[in-house]
């Protein structure tokens, strides 16, 4: 179920994977519903606390230390952002920062589950995942 920031090989992979399955697909665009929620908003009003010039031809990324198991220390996660150019810019997240982003997003996985769950309820099936 794809939104405005899904990139466009997850559907490609997945299809091709329900395929080799034989599993029936189908697809739902939620990008409607979470711009009702004002999901991309309100991520974006706490990224551009951090990074004044972002807008929608950004590329955005939150990320832990990838040497996250091997040291001990504080791990604290950072915020990349990738201009349509290229370049990119991060900065540590404040767990306020965090929060916010991640409260603004968790709405996309929610909405996909609530239209997954629609379905299998029509069809008389079982709803099995991933949190991805």
């Amino acid at each position: 179920m794809p939104e405005r920031d899904s990139n466009p090989i997850g559907l490609e992979y997945s299809t091709k994977q329900a395929r080799i399955l034989g599993i029936r697909t189908g697809g739902v665009d939620v990008t409607p519903v979470l711009e009702t929620f004002e999901t991309f908003e309100k991520r974006n009003s706490v990224i551009e606390e951090i990074f004044p010039d972002y807008d929608s031809h950004h590329k955005m990324n939150i990320a832990l230390p990838p040497d996250l198991s091997s040291r001990d220390a504080f791990n604290v996660f950072t915020l990349t952002v990738t201009d349509k150019g290229g370049v990119s810019s991060s900065a540590r997240l404040r767990k306020d920062r965090l929060h916010g982003i991640v409260a603004a997003t968790d709405g996309k996985l929610r909405m996909r589950m609530i239209h997954l769950y629609c379905a299998s309820e029509k069809m008389n099936y079982f709803v099995f995942g991933t949190s991805e």
